[in-house]
């Protein structure tokens, strides 16, 4: 699809309050918390100037009157302060892993061997854009790769902190789960909830029945120790082997991403893209 709009205003979503009390000391109050002050949740609307306005309704559009601009786009995401959170004595994993299940998994892919955030190869004190979701209204390739390709600048100048990193994970295609991961998924949950509810003495509730705690919910010898992995799939983080198949790759997004210089980060399905060079060029 050809160019169809004059040019894109980008308008800035934010709706985020903190209240103080007048006697407690600065800095102190209980609103201030690691996610909220280092994952910072942003969207971004994008509207097209369509051909033939007069100047009027041009400055009007660029002064925040969208009655003629077109909708065409909206992008959401976090600003993940790495690099503040370090300095500050804060660990990104944890702090992610409290924000959002889809931000422990950005992290925990970039800090894999050969990622970028990884301590050893990389560099830790990136700050990092996570791309939740590019709502389209209308599929357009081309308008959608010149946002992309703005969206860094934009991230600078609305939240004043210029990202290292974009990240996006693209969905799989839709496709009947795997059921044998997904039991086994389950049957873990399952069990380390009976454990610990059996040793605080209490009831557990489960396909909406009350049950007693010494009721056997599934059978597992009493020495069993968990794998690394398997913790991690019981605390519902990322794992080895979380990452979908290659037949569910949607190979139109992930053409349209590499297209812009994006890559995966391991087997993980992240696609990131490091920027240091752009701004390198840039300056």
């Amino acid at each position: 699809m050809g160019v169809i709009y004059d040019g894109i205003v980008a308008r800035f979503a934010e709706d985020t309050s903190r209240a103080f009390k007048m006697h407690e000391e600065p800095g102190t109050s209980q609103a201030y918390d690691s996610v909220s002050t280092y994952t910072l949740p942003a969207t971004i609307e994008f509207y097209g100037i369509p051909f033939g306005l007069s100047p009027e309704d041009r400055a009007r559009i660029e002064d925040g009157d969208m009655s003629e601009a077109v909708p065409v786009a909206t992008v959401s995401g976090w600003l993940i302060l790495c690099r503040e959170m370090q300095c500050d004595d804060y660990e990104p994993l944890e702090v992610c892993d409290d924000a959002d299940g889809d931000l422990e998994y950005t992290i925990s892919a970039l800090q894999e061997e050969d990622g970028p955030l990884n301590e050893d190869g990389g560099d830790t004190m990136q700050e990092v854009f996570f791309i939740h979701e590019v709502s389209m209204k209308v599929h357009d390739d081309d308008l959608e790769k010149r946002i992309l390709e703005e969206l860094p600048y934009l991230i600078k100048d609305f939240m004043h902190v210029a990202p290292d990193i974009l990240a996006y994970y693209p969905p799989p295609m839709k496709a009947e789960r795997e059921s044998q991961e997904e039991a086994h998924r389950l049957a873990l949950r399952a069990f380390a909830i009976n454990q610990v509810a059996r040793r605080l003495g209490v009831l557990l509730v489960l396909d909406g029945k009350e049950r007693k705690t010494d009721e056997k919910i599934l059978t597992f010898t009493g020495d069993y120790h968990f794998t690394e992995d398997e913790v991690k799939m019981v605390l519902g983080r990322r794992y080895s082997g979380s990452a979908y198949s290659e037949e569910r790759k949607n190979r139109t997004e992930w053409r349209l991403f590499e297209d812009l210089g994006f890559q995966e980060a391991g087997d993980s399905r992240l696609l990131y893209k490091s920027l240091g060079r752009e701004r390198d060029k840039q300056g």
